[in-house]
């Protein structure tokens, strides 16, 4: 689970609502009234802001998912579930809770590299033995094939949801996110993905190895979410990592 937290009062428009930072997509319709893809992160736990000598500070909570990719503590989640934040934490499925600094992120691809920095009083056997996620080959997915969502919805960890690849190389306007610049393909599943999968695994059932990262659904349509191939992510990972942040070359036109 990826948890965090953003200082509105350090801002100078604050996002008004529950905390659960929705994105610019709206009622899920664009301008003409078409169908637009929504993409989210996590609906806060809420918990009551702290008291101060200046009074009560004003804090927008919010959560999603990810997954541990090698065993130095980085992870991979979506850009948009850590978005602005001031502070990310990190909780595993055993319990143990990290603070974890943004690396590197790409708005475009909707990919952040966390890592986890252990604090002071963490000892190396803490922080050691992480569970690491093992990444498959996205290009060898077929149609039919069953894979399952993690995540942890509104608050629910380790939830899995199941279903299977419904289609492959869904383009950014048909998925409803034209702002993509066409750089990358979708996975599409009738797997059920809610507000809090975000940044967290597709995983291909018969291997184990995850073969995407939950990221959005279809406005206005049941059982049509989307998944970031995991063959997109090895190609950009390696530079969020180390801070840089990948640059995307496409051709202004379109074709019909």
């Amino acid at each position: 689970r990826v948890e965090t937290e953003t200082d509105l009062d350090a801002q100078e428009e604050p996002t008004e609502g529950n905390g659960s930072r929705q994105s610019e997509q709206g009622d899920g319709y664009n301008g003409e009234g078409e169908d637009r893809g929504d993409v989210f992160d996590g609906i806060p736990e809420a918990p009551p802001p702290s008291e101060s000598n200046s009074g009560p500070r004003n804090i927008d909570f919010g959560q999603g998912s990810g997954m541990i990719v090698n065993k130095e503590g980085y992870i991979l989640t979506n850009a948009h579930v850590v978005d602005g934040s001031n502070r990310i934490y990190i909780t595993l499925t055993d319990g143990r809770r990290f603070r974890a600094e943004l690396q590197g992120s790409d708005d475009i691809v909707d990919i952040a590299v966390l890592k986890i920095v252990p604090e002071s009083d963490q000892t190396n056997e803490i922080v050691s033995n992480l569970p690491v996620a093992q990444l498959g080959d996205s290009d060898q997915l077929e149609v039919g094939q069953f894979v399952t969502a993690i995540g942890c919805p509104g608050g629910l960890d380790n939830t899995c949801t199941i279903g299977i690849i419904s289609g492959l190389k869904r383009c950014p306007n048909t998925v409803g996110i034209p702002d993509k610049m066409g750089v990358l393909d979708y996975i599409q599943t009738d797997a059920a993905i809610n507000q809090g999968n975000s940044g967290g695994p597709l995983v291909d059932v018969e291997s184990g190895n995850i073969v995407g990262i939950n990221t959005c659904i279809r406005a206005n349509m049941e059982g049509t979410s989307f998944a970031i191939p995991t063959n997109k992510i090895l190609a950009i990972v390696d530079d969020l990592a180390i801070g840089v942040t990948p640059t995307h070359g496409y051709l202004g036109v379109d074709m019909t």
